[in-house]
């Protein structure tokens, strides 16, 4: 197996995939899904980034076969993303699935493949939802195509069915990610080493000053620094201890020349403190989602973590500054908070601080339920769904 170019999306391999009734959709989040849903079953990963080509006899062959035979659903910008289109659709009538299932709901090509076969009664196409789905990245121009859609509750169904997207059966089964650490820690029973867990969407390559920055996010940034000032002055007010959920490891983050990295950002905020702990991001550990039940309260900007946050019964405060809903999805002023100032933010988080958790659920326990379902684990239901579909 050989690269095309050194840095190339695609890879060349010259043998044809195993075929199995189970087909894994792009190898990120793949662990979760094999670890937890697939753990006894016979499986093979379509591996992106890079993507693998397939050269083999079958698949040629196979290819030459249904080349004729191939359905127009869209029109392409190019003739090589046509091509690329139909091979991967190939490779899934060669493989024969009976599922393809993948973790990143709203990829194109993955989305695009399920249109494909909609109406393909042999296959199953399972997408489980990734992260919240921002008011931008919902609109009419792009339609999702779903033929299961795993999503975190019933907001997703109405906003799905007010965008216009194409889902033929929705599954409001919660988060994976929480069903897995709920299924390994009981967060009552966790000492509480933090008042306040920051929650990071820091990226060094679409930050200020960056090759890859553009003014469309300018408001998201600043609602990200402003959000970071207010709670550096409200720790130093009443001496709280801090914990930083990362969104890379120290050191390791890859940073444009002459943009600073994350650990060099929030040092410049914070300084010196040693009531404040940076955490690495650690994907497979799911770091942050284990600092977030050490927390007290959660607090965060246009991070899907917030509403994940709410199925480990944690305390929560979504912050935006940006007077738009561009870059972040709708919820309730009970979660949110978008007045920019110091005062009315230590009011708020005053006010959350000295409500406790079960009282924050109780008295919000419909809407939370609404946002993220907390019922049946959501690994054992997929994990049922999928016995369901293919026998």
């Amino acid at each position: 197996m050989f690269n095309f170019f050194k840095k190339s999306r695609f890879s060349v391999n010259f043998f044809s995939p195993k075929k199995s009734d189970i087909l894994i959709y792009d190898q990120r989040n793949s662990n979760f899904i094999i670890d937890y849903i697939l753990f006894d079953k016979k499986f093979t990963i379509y591996q992106k980034n890079p993507e693998i080509i397939y050269f083999g006899l079958k698949i040629i062959l196979s290819f030459i076969k249904n080349i004729f035979h191939f359905k127009k659903i869209i029109h392409f910008k190019s003739f090589f993303s046509k091509i690329i289109f139909y091979y991967r659709v190939n490779i899934i009538l060669y493989m024969n699935p009976k599922i393809v299932i993948t973790y990143i709901d709203n990829l194109d090509s993955y989305n695009m493949l399920s249109r494909y076969f909609i109406n393909n009664k042999n296959i199953s196409f399972i997408a489980m939802q990734c992260g919240a789905r921002l008011t931008s990245r919902l609109n009419p121009e792009k339609i999702f195509f779903h033929d299961h859609f795993i999503c975190y509750g019933k907001n997703e169904i109405d906003l799905y069915n007010k965008w216009g997207h194409k889902v033929e059966n929705f599954h409001p089964a919660g988060s994976l990610k929480c069903s897995i650490v709920l299924k390994n820690i009981e967060p009552k029973k966790v000492e509480q080493k933090f008042d306040i867990c920051l929650v990071s969407i820091w990226r060094s390559m679409m930050y200020k000053e960056s090759p890859d920055f553009k003014d469309n996010i300018s408001d998201l940034w600043y609602s990200f620094d402003k959000m970071n000032e207010h709670i550096k002055r409200y720790i130093e007010e009443y001496d709280l201890r801090l914990c930083i959920a990362m969104n890379s490891k120290m050191g390791q983050s890859y940073k444009p020349v002459g943009v600073i990295s994350e650990e060099e950002y929030f040092f410049n905020i914070f300084g010196d403190n040693n009531n404040i702990e940076m955490v690495d991001y650690n994907h497979k550990n799911l770091s942050s989602y284990f600092k977030m039940i050490q927390s007290d309260l959660v607090i965060s900007t246009a991070s899907t973590l917030i509403i994940e946050a709410l199925a480990l019964q944690k305390k929560v405060i979504y912050i935006d500054y940006t007077n738009n809903d561009l870059h972040h999805s709708v919820y309730s002023d009970v979660i949110t908070h978008k007045d920019n100032n110091y005062k009315k933010f230590k009011e708020r988080i005053n006010n959350l601080r000295n409500e406790s958790s079960i009282e924050f659920h109780n008295n919000n326990k419909e809407y939370f339920s609404y946002l993220m379902n907390s019922g049946v684990p959501s690994y054992e239901y997929v994990r049922n769904l999928i016995e369901k579909l293919i026998s």
